[in-house]
């Protein structure tokens, strides 16, 4: 307190400078001013110089020190102005923040309500199910990305996706989604999931699916990739390869491997569930070790070398290019002959059988020139066409039922077809003739076409009146526009005959009477009547000149001889010696289709 009375009797800035911050704090409340503990000792400094009434004799160095505290003083209210503004600014960023989040709360209030509005729009769902795609056991991936699609173009509520998914589940979907709990029957990622998971199957049955799938006649190239990539994918995903190349890389080489060695040792690998090459590499050679042949003599066996005694796994599948390996003097002495030309075993060079045939081949060099008769494919083919001419018969055909629009067709009768075919530019077929229907046809290659089917109106002598037949760019036959099946024709095969009272009357139209003639059968007991008659008619031929009028001159004299005498000279007569050995009994001309009666009475 005496250091305090001194310094305020006589005061100096050298004086003041010594204090510390809590001297000052005693010295201001000696003073009466107000002050706080928080204060900085220049600004306790400064009041103490602004309220203290006695004049300090300052010197050249204290006058220094007030002006160094001037500057000090400044300084910090600039300081406080800057807190000011960086406070001010800390406000108005936090006001914009609570606009920001009003906004978003806003927003999301908005797209509720829009949900609710959507969501009570959607309660009607049977109204909506007939949107959703059937369900396919064979291919469940793409009836997943189909329903997705199907849902997010139509913006169903991901709540309400299980719902619509169920009711076209069938078979082993339709029991995983059973087996589903309440909790998790509602996501939609878990029963997609499961659902997968059920149709999964092992990488084997991916690997043979990729590798045995063909293009298809009906299919195209775009289609086919696309399969082909979608089933790579598959066996891909089954592996787990992701996008990691050097699982990938493993793969191809382990199927590599075990389509080189023999199907026993592959089932061994496959059981063994090694993924690289290298693991079965190892499981092989231990497989190899475990399997050996062993003989019944032991220096048989240490004649034989390790490879050849495990010959029985080194079989190579079948249509696999095999090379063959090189066997040391030893396994030789062992496994018999061996012929270094064909590599086969059983015979040496010398009596090689594939080396003579190719030394004969060498030798026999001909220069004649051979030449065979070809026959014209185009008479064969004439032939084949020629098989049909019976079946074949014309028509008419016509879009409407107009006889001027009426245009001739050829129609082939195939009893082994099950639907009509027509050629296609025949008639001018539009969206009106087409009926939108397909047919799958299937011909003798067993392979199945879409054949587009169109109504017609057919007039022919087996059906007539509006058809629906398929339309081909081309037929089998040539020069036949219309196959006729039995889906029209049914059990007919020709058209009925026509029967007229007088056999002997002319048709107006000879086509029609070629037509109408019943089909006659040639047995062997007609052939031979045929045989007989021919040769009746020859003898009479013989007899007859060209006007019907017996070659034979004879007297009008001559026929006045009695009936005996006449009778006996028939028979004596050699051009009718012919006729009488023809002749049959009553009993027997019953029997005979054709034949000579000889009547004794006149």
């Amino acid at each position: 307190m005496s250091e305090y009375k001194e310094f305020l009797e006589n005061p100096t800035i050298e004086e003041l400078q010594k204090f510390k911050k809590a001297d000052l704090i005693a010295i201001c409340k000696i003073l009466e001013a107000d002050v706080q503990t928080s204060m900085s000792k220049s600004q306790l400094k400064e009041i103490i110089i602004n309220i203290s009434d006695i004049d300090l004799p300052l010197s050249s160095s204290s006058d220094k020190d007030a002006k160094k505290a001037k500057p000090d003083i400044e300084s910090e209210i600039m300081l406080k102005e800057l807190d000011i503004e960086l406070k001010k600014l800390d406000i108005a960023k936090i006001e914009k923040e609570n606009e920001t989040l009003e906004l978003k709360v806003r927003l999301r209030k908005i797209e509720l309500e829009a949900r609710d509005n959507h969501s009570s729009s959607f309660t009607n769902c049977s109204q909506q199910l007939r949107f959703v795609p059937p369900f396919n056991e064979r291919e469940v991936d793409k009836f997943f990305m189909h329903f997705e699609k199907v849902a997010k173009n139509l913006e169903w509520p991901i709540d309400k996706w299980c719902i619509m998914l169920q009711s076209v589940l069938t078979g082993k979907a339709q029991e995983t989604y059973a087996a589903i709990s309440l909790e998790d029957s509602g996501n939609y990622e878990k029963v997609k999931h499961s659902i997968l998971k059920a149709y999964e199957l092992v990488p084997e049955a991916y690997r043979q699916q990729f590798r045995e799938l063909y293009k298809r006649d009906d299919q195209t190239f775009i289609e086919f990739a696309r399969e082909k990539e979608m089933l790579f994918d598959r066996w891909c995903r089954s592996r787990d390869v992701g996008s990691n190349f050097e699982k990938l890389k493993q793969m191809i080489l382990v199927e590599e491997f075990k389509e080189c060695v023999s199907d026993s040792l592959k089932v061994h690998i496959e059981e063994s569930h090694v993924d690289s090459l290298e693991g079965i590499a190892t499981i092989a050679d231990n497989y190899a070790l475990t399997h050996k042949n062993f003989s019944k003599s032991k220096k048989a066996m240490e004649k034989v070398s390790p490879s050849q005694t495990l010959s029985h796994l080194n079989e190579f599948p079948r249509n696999f290019p095999r090379t063959e390996r090189r066997e040391d003097a030893g396994s030789k002495a062992f496994l018999g002959p061996f012929c270094n030309f064909c590599k086969k075993r059983g015979h040496v060079l010398s009596e090689c059988w594939t080396l003579q045939r190719k030394k004969e081949n060498e030798t026999l060099k001909s220069n004649a020139l051979v030449s065979f008769p070809v026959t014209d494919f185009r008479d064969a083919t004439q032939k084949d066409e020629d098989r049909f001419l019976p079946f074949i018969s014309d028509g008419y055909v016509s879009l409407e039922n107009n006889p001027s629009d009426m245009k001739p067709i050829k129609i082939l009768r195939d009893t082994g077809a099950s639907q009509s075919l027509l050629l296609e530019g025949v008639l001018p077929l539009d969206e009106n003739s087409d009926t939108g229907e397909q047919v799958l046809a299937q011909g003798i290659e067993c392979g199945f076409l879409n054949v587009p089917l169109h109504q017609i109106h057919l007039k022919s002598d087996l059906v007539s009146g509006p058809v629906i037949v398929g339309v081909r760019p081309s037929l089998p036959i040539k020069g036949v526009t219309l196959l006729l099946g039995n889906d029209l024709a049914g059990g007919k095969v020709i058209a009925d005959p026509i029967v007229c009272k007088d056999p002997h009357a002319h048709l107006e139209n000879e086509v029609e009477s070629e037509r109408s003639c019943s089909v006659n059968v040639l047995t062997r007991a007609m052939s031979k009547t045929d045989e007989k008659k021919n040769e009746m008619e020859g003898i009479i031929d013989e007899c007859v000149d060209d006007d019907g009028e017996n070659e034979l001159d004879v007297e009008s004299s001559e026929l006045q001889h009695p009936e005996n005498d006449l009778v006996t000279e028939q028979r004596k007569d050699a051009d009718l010696a012919k006729l009488f050995k023809l002749v049959l009994s009553e009993v027997e001309i019953k029997k005979s289709l054709v034949d000579i009666l000889y009547e004794t009475e006149y």
